[in-house]
């Protein structure tokens, strides 16, 4: 994009999001980028709608607009937080009484996918999940599932079982399978995880 951006016609535009990324930001510094803060109050604005049509319905009626407020302030301008919050109440990994005490920011998404892989996986972690996330997150791009199915020298019925296993957390395009965000890889990474640390080197 830094490159070639400016041979394509006038009418032709982009809009291009990224972390400040010390490998990417260089590179667009010439197109005049914007911060997307997460204290604006548009983004705050998003946050608190997301957490009204998503998050409340699965609270206690006399609590939601409190705890939608304390949600909104702990995600610290994160959408995945919410989410990650809707999904953990949704499959009973999470109660509305624990959500005070709920840690803020990306240490709750690390404790929220903690107690997401200890209800969904337990001992069918490592042997049946662990191997198709390594190569997800060793892959340089979207990994196709026939070729990771080759790798691990499973059969479809497998491939297809722990897939599904997986579920939101692999997302999948014409090029093959992903991680739903890049957070999930960081805390599979990291020793953070624990039992579910994963090397993908």
């Amino acid at each position: 994009i830094s490159g070639r951006f400016l041979e394509l016609p006038e009418w032709i535009g982009f809009v291009v999001t990224s972390r400040p990324d010390a490998s990417v930001v260089p590179y667009l510094q010439g197109f005049k980028p914007f911060a997307i803060e997460a204290g604006d109050a548009r983004n705050t604005a998003d946050l608190q709608a997301y957490c009204s049509s998503e998050v409340a319905p699965l609270l206690p009626p006399e609590d939601r607009e409190r705890l939608c407020a304390l949600l909104v302030e702990k995600s610290e301008g994160m959408m995945l937080y919410l989410r990650l919050v809707a999904e953990g109440l949704r499959e009973g990994t999470l109660e509305a009484n624990a959500l005070e005490s709920l840690e803020s920011g990306l240490p709750g998404f690390h404790s929220r996918y903690h107690a997401a892989f200890e209800a969904r996986f337990r001992k069918d972690f490592r042997e049946t999940v662990q191997p198709l996330l390594r190569l997800v997150m060793a892959a340089p791009g979207p990994l196709p599932l026939e070729l990771a199915r080759e790798v691990l020298s499973w059969d479809r019925e497998k491939a297809v079982r722990v897939r599904t296993l997986i579920g939101s957390y692999l997302v999948e395009d014409q090029g093959g399978l992903s991680l739903f965000h890049k957070t999930l890889g960081e805390w599979l990474a990291s020793e953070k995880a624990g039992v579910y640390f994963t090397d993908s080197e």
